[in-house]
């Protein structure tokens, strides 16, 4: 593997750097601190992603980029006589082969796992054989002979190297094998020898008959000459025998085939004598059937319009009775317009008095919850002075007449007991005051007599309103339902009438026993005239036959 270029952008202390390497050796140097470390792990995450990496995924970027700038890293390197280029950032990767525009792998696991193959080495193994720091040498120094000799032998590929070799000694061992099995199944030879003499022998043997036989066939071809034009008439005169006698068995088939026509066709002239003395009697009984057939058409037609007066009539019935509860549902709302003005006006005034009483409650409570505020405000001062009076008082009664003054910090001497009677005085008057502010504070603790009743006025002109609202609600409905109302019955109306005009329209005199008699009849006379039609049919070939 040779390094060609490394390109670092936001990687840790590296904002824009780019190293190109030349052959040979290539060193780098920087006080600490500087990136050169950094330089070595840039190289390691290209080639192996984050678990090369120190710390974690947002410490990679450098702290003098932006929260969102990208990191990327470019290492460009030979291996294997092909060339590289993988580009990797912290949610992306790409690796691309020998100057090629599309990626061979693009993502994260992708490009690692490929670019671990094609090195042949887990990072462990990279990090401890080529890419190994100044001080972690230790790992190949803590191993024995046996473990590092079997570590190297790993890394630079002599383990493949004695696998071919095993496989070339077993490809060994088996032609081996094959060739000793193939001589020990092959005969000494003596044996084939003596088979090849066996062979000559009968080879010898079977020139000798078959030169007998050429002189047999010649001898029957000779004989085949003479007696072939005797065999030729012969054939000839088998043929035409052949031929006169396939002549003789037409002519007997055809002369049966004509007394089985004459036979047939007398049979067919008595069947036709009875045929027609059938057929005088059909023709008698047929004789009501098309006036029957005429009557039977006449009544379906009115049966089938006897079945769409029914439908008719229910669907006048049904029209009917829509257009009448129509009429009554209109009639009960024909006063909603006029209620919607009068509720309308109500809930007007009724918000009125809800906002008057809304305004009235607020400024009550407010005045209420200021006057509680400003007790608890002047209680708290006021146990807050009475502690710190209190806290004074002690002081200057356990330092005596040598107590600083509380004001120019000199010592109080003669002022001494008349600056104590002055705080025992402001300490009862400002106890006096916090009873005071405690029993107000207390007093305000319920709510008063007159913000409740407000709340009670505000709740029974909310309700109002409410109610109000609801009614004019179920009143607008109304009105909508007014016009919808007045469409309905209209369509209503219109159907009905036309349903009548169909009705009146309908012809009667459908007689339902007299239908069933002529079905009865009709289908009963179907069938004689059916056959009266196959016997004339019948009768009609009698000049034929």
């Amino acid at each position: 593997m040779r390094l060609n270029s490394l390109h670092l952008q936001n990687f840790r202390q590296h904002l824009d750097t780019r190293i190109d390497f030349d052959s040979g050796l290539t060193g780098i140097i920087g006080l600490n601190g500087a990136g050169k470390s950094t330089i070595l792990e840039a190289i390691a995450w290209a080639l192996y992603g984050m678990p090369a990496a120190r710390g974690t995924r947002d410490s990679i970027r450098s702290i003098r980029a932006g929260a969102r700038a990208s990191v990327r890293v470019e290492l460009d390197f030979d291996l294997g006589g092909h060339r590289y280029r993988v580009v990797r950032g912290l949610t992306s990767a790409e690796l691309f082969l020998d100057a090629g525009e599309q990626p061979i792998a693009n993502s994260l696991t992708g490009v690692s796992e490929m670019l671990r193959r094609r090195l042949g080495m887990s990072l462990d193994e990279f990090y401890n054989t080529y890419f190994t720091g100044q001080k972690e040498l230790s790992v190949m120094a803590a191993m024995g002979p046996s473990e590092r000799a079997q570590f190297l032998s790993r890394v630079l590929g002599y383990e493949r190297l004695r696998a071919a070799q095993s496989l070339v000694r077993d490809r060994r061992k088996l032609i081996s094998a094959e060739a000793q099995g193939v001589r020990a199944a092959m005969p000494d030879p003596e044996s084939v020898a003596r088979m090849l003499r066996e062979a000559e022998e009968r080879r010898a043997a079977a020139a000798s008959r078959a030169e007998t036989a050429v002189k047999s066939r010649e001898r029957a071809q000779g004989l085949l000459g003479q007696v072939g034009p005797e065999w030729q008439r012969a054939q000839a005169e088998r043929d035409q025998l052949q031929a006169t006698i396939g002549e003789l068995r037409v002519a007997e088939a055809e002369e049966a085939s004509a007394v089985r026509d004459v036979e047939r066709l007398g049979r067919d002239v008595a069947e036709l004598d009875a045929a027609r003395a059938e057929l005088a009697d059909l023709a008698v009984q047929l004789a009501p059937l098309g006036a029957a057939v005429a009557e039977l058409r006449a009544q379906d037609n009115l049966w089938r319009e006897e079945g769409r007066r029914q439908t008719l009539a229910e669907s006048e019935r049904s029209l009917s009775a829509d257009v009448a509860r129509l009429t009554e549902r209109r009639e009960r709302v024909a006063t909603a317009p006029t209620l919607e003005i009068e509720t309308a006006v109500e809930m007007a005034a009724a918000r009125q008095v809800l906002g008057v009483s809304e305004e009235a409650l607020d400024a009550r409570r407010t005045e209420w919850v200021r006057d509680r505020q400003e007790a608890d405000t002047k209680k708290d001062a006021l146990r807050q002075q009475y502690s710190d009076l209190r806290q004074q008082r002690e002081q200057l009664a356990e330092l005596g007449a040598d107590s600083p003054c509380p004001t120019c910090t000199r010592p109080l001497g003669a002022t001494y007991t008349t600056v104590l009677e002055d705080l025992d005085t402001l300490i009862e008057t400002v106890l006096v005051d916090g009873r005071y502010f405690k029993a107000r504070r207390e007093q305000l603790e319920a709510l008063p007599e007159d913000i409740v009743a407000l709340e009670d006025a505000r709740r029974a002109a909310s309700e109002d309103v409410s109610r109000l609202e609801r009614r004019l609600t179920k009143v607008q409905v109304a009105v909508q339902e007014l016009a919808t109302l007045a469409k309905d019955l209209e369509d209503r109306q219109a159907r009905l009438d036309r349903v009548r005009t169909d009705l009146a329209a309908i012809p009667a005199g459908y007689d339902g026993a007299r239908h069933a008699v002529l079905q009865a009849d009709v289908a009963r006379l179907q069938p004689l005239d059916a056959r009266a039609a196959r016997l004339s049919a019948q009768i009609e070939r009698e000049v034929q036959l």
